[in-house]
C-alpha cells in the first residue's frame, strides 16, 4: 500500500520551522542577493548610460562648436568680399545687412546685443545672441562688422539644421541647444518635442557648467547631459550648452532584462520552495502518518499498522513502529507478569459479552488468594511473583479455553463464562481452581499449596453491567473469606445489604477514638489459686449505647490501619490503669495486651512501646504482649521485633496456639515466654480422648521448651481439674472470671479474691 501524505502536514510546528529555516538560510539569501544584483546591474547600467550620454554630449558640443567656427568663417569671408548674402550657403537661415551709423547701437540693443558685445563687434569679433523669432521660437543670431563698408551683418543660424546633422537620421532622444543663463531658451531639431518636464529638469541641471540630469515624462525615465560650449575669443556670446537626453529604458540594451531578471529570480525561488516542500513532504509526511497512528493507538488500543515505502530510514522507522505497536497492544491487553488478560481489556471483553444477546448467561468468578500477603512479606516479592505466575498457569489450565481468565491486580483474578450452561460450568471451574491451587508449588519460600476464596455472580440475574457484576462478585468473595476461606460463595442480595452495613460500620469505627466510644475490660488470669495477671480486651459502645462485639469490629479494624491506632490506644489505657493499681499497691504481676500482625510490622512499634511504658512509669517486665500464630509468617522482621521486645524484658505470649498456619520449625525461631492453648481444644475436655491427648502434648512440648502454658476458655470445674492435673501453669475463662471494667477490677484486686465468676459477682454486689 503506497504512503499517502496527510494534507495538513505543513500545519505542524516542525514543518513550519523547517520550512522557515530553509527560507531563512537558502531562499532568503538567494532572493536578497538576486534583488541586490538586479538593483546593482541597473544602477551600473544607468551609470554607464549616463557616462555614455555625457561622452556623446561632449563630442556633439565640439562638433557644434566647429559648425559655429565655420559659420563665423563664412561671415568673415562675406565681410571681406563683395558677396551677395543669397550666395552664402551653409548654416544660415537668414542674413541681413544693417547700416553702421549713429542708430546702430540702438538697433543692436533692440536685437538683444549687450554693451560688451557691441564693443566686441566694434573690435571685429563676432557676437552671438539669443533671440525670439516668429511665434516666440528662440534663434541664435550672429553679428559681425563689415569694416570697409560701414555695415553690420546679422545672420540667423540654422541651429535646428546643425543639430539635425549632429543627431543623424536615427534619433533616439532629445538634442538641443540651451541658454545656460535662461533654460527657457532652447533650440532643438524640428522632430524633437520640448516638454515642460524637460524645461523643469534643465532648470536644476544648468547650475553646473556641464553635468548629468534626469526627469520623468509620461511614465518614461530620461537621462541627459549638458556640455557648455567653450567659445574661443573671436566670439562674444552668453553661456551656451548642448544637451543630449535619452530614455533610461534604452540604457545599455537592458530593457529586456527589466522583466527577465525578476521572472528568472522568481522562478528560481519558486523552484527552491517547491523542492523544499517536496523534501518536507517526503520526510514529514511519514512522520505525520506515524503521529496519527500513535494517537489512534493510544486512544483506541486498536491494531494499528503503518506502511512507509520511502526506502530509507523512515521505512525502518515505520517497521519499528509496527513492532512497537504490536508490543504496546499486547501490553495494553495482557498482564506483564502472568500473561493473562489485564483488568482493562477484561472489562472491555466482558462489556462486549453483556451487550451480545446471543451469549444468554454470563457468569463471573472473582478469585482472591488466601494469605498471599504473608508469602510476599516472608519470602519476598520475587517469590510472590513466581507464585502468581504459577497460579496463572493453573487457572488457564482449569479454564481450558472455555473461560476468559484475567488478573485484576495483586493476588486478585477473575474468570468469565458465557453460554446456556455457564452456571453449571462455573461450579466445576471453581472446584477445579481450588483443587489446583492446593497442590504444592515447589517454589522456594512457598513449597506448599495455597487456598483461594471465590465469589460468583451471574448475569443478568445479579447485574447487567461490568461494574455491578464485579462489585457483587467481590462481595460474594468477601463472604467466602468470612466463612472460613478456601471456598466459593454465590452472590445473593442479602450479601450486598450485609456488606453495606459493614462499610457503614467501618465508617463509624474510624471516629470511635475521637468520639470516646472505646473502652477496655480486663479478664483475670490465675496461676493456681492466686490472680497473677489481667488481659486487656477492647470493647466498642456506640454513641447510641449499642454494643458492637469484638468479633465484628476487630476484623474490620484489621483490614485497615485502624488496628494500629486502636492497639496503641489499648496499650496506653492498660499501662495507665496498671500504673494506677501499682500506686495503690494492688497491681497483679503483669498486664497482657493483644498485638496484631499489622502492629508488629509497623515501623514505629518498638518506639511506641518504649514511649507508653515510660509515660506510665512501669517496668517492661510488667507488660505481656500476645501475638497470634499468623504473625509467625510475617518474616524475619517480626522475629527481630520480638527479640528486641524480649531483650527489653517484655513477656511474649503465643495466643491461639494450634489454630494458625505456623509449623514447629517456624516456632523454633521465635522468642516467646508463654503458650496459650486455644479454647477450641479446652472446650472438649474432659470427655474427648483426642482433645485430652492434644492438650497433654501441647503442655508437654511447652514445658520441654521451657515455656509457661496458659489455657484459655476454661468454663467448667471439670476442665480446670483436668488442666491442673496435666500441669497447666495458668488459666483464664468464664470459670475464672469474666471480662469486667476497671472499677470492678480495682475491687477484685483490693479484696485479693480468687476471681472465679461467682466470686466476682459477689465482689461486684458488695461494692
Amino acid at each position: 500500500m503506497p504512503l499517502r501524505f496527510a494534507p495538513d502536514y505543513l500545519r505542524g510546528r516542525l514543518a513550519q520551522r523547517m520550512l522557515l529555516v530553509f527560507v531563512v538560510t537558502s531562499v532568503a539569501p538567494v532572493l536578497v542577493f538576486g534583488l541586490f544584483s538586479y538593483w546593482r546591474l541597473f544602477q551600473d547600467a544607468g551609470a554607464m548610460h549616463a557616462r555614455e550620454i555625457h561622452r556623446v554630449s561632449h563630442t556633439a558640443s565640439l562638433t557644434f562648436l566647429t559648425e559655429l567656427q565655420e559659420a563665423d568663417a563664412q561671415l568673415e569671408s562675406f565681410s571681406s568680399a563683395n558677396v551677395h548674402p543669397h550666395e552664402i550657403e551653409g548654416v544660415f537661415s537668414a542674413i541681413r545687412v544693417l547700416p553702421y551709423g549713429k542708430t546702430l547701437p540702438q538697433i543692436l540693443a533692440a536685437n538683444g546685443v549687450s554693451r560688451s558685445q557691441l564693443a566686441a563687434v566694434n573690435a571685429g569679433h563676432t557676437a552671438i545672441i539669443w533671440s525670439h523669432g516668429t511665434y516666440g521660437h528662440p534663434h541664435l543670431l550672429m553679428f559681425r562688422l563689415i569694416p570697409g563698408r560701414k555695415e553690420v551683418i546679422r545672420a540667423r543660424l540654422d541651429a535646428a539644421g546643425m543639430l539635425q546633422k549632429i543627431s543623424g537620421p536615427h534619433e533616439r532622444g532629445v538634442l538641443a541647444l540651451v541658454d545656460l543663463s535662461n533654460p527657457n531658451f532652447l533650440i532643438g531639431p524640428s522632430a524633437n518635442a520640448v516638454t515642460p518636464s524637460l524645461l523643469s529638469a534643465l532648470s536644476s541641471a544648468t547650475r553646473t557648467p556641464s553635468g548629468s540630469f534626469s526627469w520623468t515624462a509620461h511614465g518614461t525615465h530620461w537621462t541627459g547631459s549638458i556640455w557648455e560650449l567653450f567659445l574661443p575669443g573671436t566670439f562674444s556670446a552668453p553661456p551656451v550648452g548642448l544637451m543630449i537626453a535619452e530614455p533610461r529604458s534604452l540604457a545599455a540594451g537592458l530593457h529586456g532584462l527589466r522583466w527577465m531578471i525578476p521572472l528568472s529570480l522568481f522562478g528560481a525561488v519558486a523552484f527552491a520552495v517547491f523542492v523544499a516542500i517536496r523534501q518536507l513532504q517526503r520526510y514529514l509526511g511519514p512522520l505525520a502518518v506515524l503521529a496519527a497512528a500513535t494517537r489512534r493507538l493510544t486512544e483506541t488500543h486498536e491494531h494499528t499498522i503503518v506502511h512507509i515505502d520511502t526506502g530509507d530510514e523512515l521505512a525502518a522507522l515505520g517497521t519499528d513502529f509496527n513492532r512497537m505497536a504490536e508490543e504496546l497492544l499486547h501490553r495494553a491487553r495482557y498482564d506483564g507478569l502472568t500473561g493473562l488478560v489485564n483488568r482493562e481489556f477484561f472489562r472491555q471483553s466482558l462489556a462486549s459479552r453483556l451487550a451480545n444477546p446471543s451469549s444468554q448467561t454470563t457468569v463471573l468468578l472473582y478469585i482472591d488468594l488466601d494469605g498471599f500477603k504473608k508469602i510476599n512479606d516472608s519470602a519476598g516479592h520475587e517469590t510472590g511473583d513466581a507464585v502468581l505466575t504459577a497460579v496463572a498457569v493453573r487457572l488457564r489450565a482449569c479454564a481450558e479455553g472455555t473461560a476468559l481468565v484475567a488478573r485484576l491486580g495483586g493476588d486478585e483474578f477473575v474468570a468469565a463464562l458465557s453460554g446456556p450452561d455457564a452456571a453449571r460450568k462455573a461450579d466445576s471451574l471453581a472446584t477445579c481452581i481450588q483443587h489446583a491451587l492446593q497442590s504444592p508449588f515447589g517454589i522456594k519460600g512457598c513449597e506448599r499449596g495455597i487456598s483461594a476464596s471465590i465469589g460468583i455472580t451471574e448475569s443478568p440475574g445479579d447485574g447487567v453491567s461490568v461494574d455491578v457484576l464485579l462489585k457483587n462478585a467481590d462481595i460474594a468473595m468477601y463472604e467466602a473469606k468470612k466463612a472460613g476461606r478456601n471456598r466459593f460463595a454465590r452472590f445473593v442480595p442479602e450479601m450486598f445489604a450485609r456488606r453495606q452495613e459493614e462499610l457503614a460500620l467501618e465508617t463509624q469505627l474510624q471516629g470511635a477514638i475521637a468520639r470516646d466510644e472505646l473502652y477496655v475490660v480486663y479478664q483475670p488470669i490465675t496461676d493456681g489459686e492466686q490472680l497473677s495477671g489481667l488481659e486487656a480486651l477492647l470493647r466498642w459502645r456506640q454513641a447510641g449505647g449499642n454494643e458492637v462485639g469484638p468479633d465484628v469490629f476487630i476484623p474490620l479494624a484489621e483490614t485497615t490501619d485502624l488496628i494500629i491506632d486502636f492497639g496503641q490506644w489499648v496499650l496506653r489505657r492498660a499501662c495507665s490503669d496498671f500504673s494506677s493499681w501499682s500506686a495503690d499497691g494492688i497491681a497483679p504481676n503483669y498486664i497482657s495486651v493483644n498485638v496484631s500482625p499489622r502492629q508488629l510490622v509497623a515501623a514505629n512499634f518498638l518506639s511506641m512501646i518504649d514511649t507508653e511504658l515510660a509515660i506510665a512509669g512501669i517496668s517492661p517486665s510488667k507488660l505481656q504482649v500476645e501475638i497470634t500464630e499468623s504473625a509467625v509468617v510475617e518474616g524475619k522482621h517480626v522475629e527481630q521485633v520480638l527479640g528486641a521486645l524480649h531483650s527489653r524484658g517484655v513477656r511474649i505470649a503465643l495466643d491461639d496456639f494450634g489454630t494458625g498456619y505456623s509449623s514447629l520449625s517456624e516456632l523454633h525461631h521465635l522468642t516467646f515466654d508463654v503458650i496459650k492453648i486455644d479454647k477450641s481444644f479446652v472446650m472438649d475436655l474432659p470427655d474427648s480422648r483426642i482433645a485430652m491427648q492434644i492438650v497433654r502434648t501441647i503442655i508437654s512440648m511447652g514445658h520441654g521448651l521451657g515455656k509457661d502454658v496458659l489455657a484459655e476458655g476454661v468454663e467448667t470445674e471439670g476442665q480446670r481439674l483436668v488442666l491442673h492435673r496435666l500441669g497447666c501453669d495458668s488459666m483464664q475463662g468464664y470459670l475464672i472470671g469474666r471480662p469486667v471494667n476497671v472499677d470492678a477490677v480495682r475491687k477484685i484486686l483490693r479484696m485479693q479474691l480468687i476471681p472465679r465468676s461467682e466470686n466476682i459477682s459477689h465482689a461486684l454486689n458488695s461494692r
